[in-house]
């Protein structure tokens, strides 16, 4: 057999670890190309899906303000209601359907799954009025507190608009003007206190687990107006990260004002119809013909529908809800 010399062996050392290193090299680019090719098919994925986002994105939005454009017509049914939603849903759909047939696409709102939830339109549009109802008759000692709406489980687009030299001004926010969410099953309430100093508009909350309210100095602002979206969270515009609709209280509830002496200007909201806001309706809201505020009239709350996108790589089908205004 033949001797191993210490030369001879270090050589075989050297000649193993080049082989493995060569091994590992090659295990390393083999790793590095799977990587490469996932990343790839990756970022092809989601370059085809770029155009289905973007046309799902601006359905939501474009066919949410054309909803609310019907709704700004202030129905006097909701039979009339649908058939416009459906008009101009239909058009803007051959509109957009056109423009990207052109790019050799197919995008279409399925016309046909198109489904309209009925709602109520509330609004004030008399600015120099107080925050009360329509109806004398008083609840608690004051027309100023009562149920804006009855028993309903969606709510969106809740915006205020009160006139700064109207507001309480106090240093106890429950003296104020506030718009309370009740919870028909426990009673739970959740309040959205709005009033002054001397310089600014306030606000403050009380969700369902706190007994007093807590005050949002952040969120205070100064100006002859101040519009305040209870539903959005914002202040003319602005987050208040304090704001969060009906927080700590379930559906179905009762919206309902207290001390609307407190406060003057407009307002609107949009609520899901119910059983209860049929029946009461009425109660402390004039009718759609009255002309007079606070009213309300009928509106589509929301809509369903299917949206379809094709093309060579990507065929899409999706159902899709649009109820612009809705709490996050």
């Amino acid at each position: 057999m033949e001797d191993v010399t210490g030369g001879d062996r270090g050589q075989l050392i050297v000649v193993t670890g080049l082989t493995i290193a060569l091994v590992l090299v090659v295990v390393v680019l083999l790793l590095n190309v799977e990587i490469y090719s996932s990343n790839l098919a990756t970022r092809s994925v989601g370059v085809e899906s770029q155009p289905v986002i973007e046309y799902q994105s601006t359905t939501v939005e474009n066919v949410g303000e054309l909803l609310d454009q019907v709704n700004a017509h202030e129905y006097t049914g909701w039979s009339a209601v649908r058939t416009d939603v459906r008009e101009n849903v239909s058009t803007y759909n051959d509109l957009v359907r056109r423009q990207h047939l052109d790019r050799g696409h197919v995008a279409d709102i399925d016309e046909p799954s198109l489904v309209v939830s009925d709602g109520y339109l509330i609004r004030q549009s008399n600015a120099s009025r107080t925050f009360t109802s329509a109806n004398t008759t008083t609840v608690n000692s004051s027309q100023g507190n009562w149920t804006v709406a009855w028993n309903v489980s969606g709510i969106r687009g809740h915006r205020l608009t009160v006139t700064e030299s109207s507001l309480a001004q106090t240093n106890d926010p429950r003296a104020g003007f506030h718009v309370a969410v009740v919870e028909n099953a426990t009673n739970a309430q959740w309040h959205a206190y709005i009033y002054r100093n001397s310089t600014h508009v306030l606000l403050a909350v009380k969700n369902a687990s706190e007994t007093s309210p807590t005050a949002f100095p952040d969120c205070a602002v100064s100006g002859p107006t101040a519009t305040i979206d209870v539903t959005a969270g914002t202040v003319n515009g602005t987050a208040c990260p304090g704001l969060r609709w009906a927080a700590g209280v379930s559906g179905p509830y009762d919206v309902e004002y207290r001390n609307g002496e407190e406060a003057r200007g407009t307002y609107e909201l949009t609520v899901q119809r119910s059983d209860a806001m049929d029946t009461h309706r009425d109660t402390y809201l004039f009718d759609p013909t009255d002309g007079t505020s606070p009213y309300y009239s009928h509106a589509a709350y929301s809509l369903s529908l299917d949206l379809v996108y094709e093309t060579a790589a990507v065929h899409y089908r999706a159902p899709v809800r649009i109820a612009p205004g809705e709490p996050a």
